[in-house]
């Protein structure tokens, strides 16, 4: 078992070293990235492909031929690159996440749900991070995930606005943090900011790639505003009524006018509860919201 994990370890290693080096690179290899051959739209999108078949390490083999060849593309070709890239390490993040407990990794990730720091943990640490994935430890277990501000920091200002924009506030939400532990770990109102962002950007930007994840963090977050999580309720448990902080912001945003999705629906919920004088209602709330013709997909990554 102890040999498997070294030789997973080494494979990261070699492939996810700093910098993103791979065995598939020697030093001069490298020097020679920008060549025609290599630097070509069809060699780069081929590579990327490719990593639904090699796992994370293409990840790190794709982003050191980009950060070689990308002042070559169209900004057309760049922000198709980005997507592609994007879509796949989050493909290979999920694989790799499933193998995480597996008996190769078995003994790194208890070490890891035992918070041990040694140099091996700290190295598989560091070889993820220059894969662009990261660790998130939730319910005494870790989770591997995609890290934003590392595909931020590799296009930077190659793409157009869209992708900057959603790759920005990606990264932004992902330092932020959402849920740990059952726990909300972000206040209520930095959560309502959250979704006026990310409706302001599907408003501006229907046809982006990634409108339907979008679509699925919007509401999944506006169902947490409504709803709230396991340990962070949106009623006070004692008193069976709504907390004041949310009976305040959310008549503060049933009194916009902006016509957004968001503010109709809390402004219909904050009616509700109010015509209740703010008591819970009696059941599931995600059936209470439905029953009153709520959107259904409240609640649909959060039941």
């Amino acid at each position: 078992m102890k040999n498997l994990l070294y030789l997973a370890l080494a494979i990261i290693a070699v492939s996810c070293g700093r910098g993103g080096s791979s065995s598939n690179h020697t030093p001069d290899s490298t020097a020679n990235l920008k060549n025609k051959e290599t630097c070509s739209y069809m060699a780069v999108k081929s590579n990327i492909e490719n990593i639904k078949n090699i796992g994370i390490e293409g990840i790190a083999i794709s982003s050191k031929q980009i950060s070689a060849c990308i002042n070559v593309f169209t900004e057309a070709e760049r922000d198709s690159v980005f997507t592609l890239l994007y879509k796949n390490a989050h493909m290979a993040a999920e694989r790799f996440n499933d193998s995480l407990y597996a008996k190769s990794y078995k003994n790194i990730s208890s070490k890891l749900a035992r918070d041990v720091k040694d140099a091996e943990t700290n190295a598989f640490k560091l070889r993820l991070d220059s894969c662009g994935i990261m660790l998130h430890l939730s319910d005494g277990m870790y989770t591997a995930e995609l890290n934003p501000s590392f595909f931020q920091h590799l296009f930077g200002n190659h793409i157009s606005e869209p992708f900057q924009l959603y790759i920005n506030q990606q990264t932004i939400d992902k330092k932020q943090g959402y849920i740990n532990n059952g726990d909300l770990i972000i206040r209520f109102e930095q959560l309502y900011e959250r979704i006026v962002q990310w409706e302001n950007f599907m408003d501006k930007y229907p046809d982006s790639p990634f409108i339907n994840d979008i679509k699925n963090d919007y509401y999944d977050y506006l169902s947490v505003l409504m709803v709230g999580t396991t340990n962070t309720p949106t009623f006070d448990y004692d008193l069976n009524r709504l907390k004041d902080e949310l009976i305040k912001l959310y008549e503060k945003i049933s009194k916009k006018t902006d016509g957004k999705n968001s503010t109709r629906a809390i402004s219909k919920y904050y009616n509700l509860l109010r015509a209740r004088n703010f008591k819970k209602p009696d059941g599931d709330l995600y059936k209470y919201l439905k029953d009153n013709g709520f959107n259904p997909m409240l609640g649909m990554k959060n039941k």
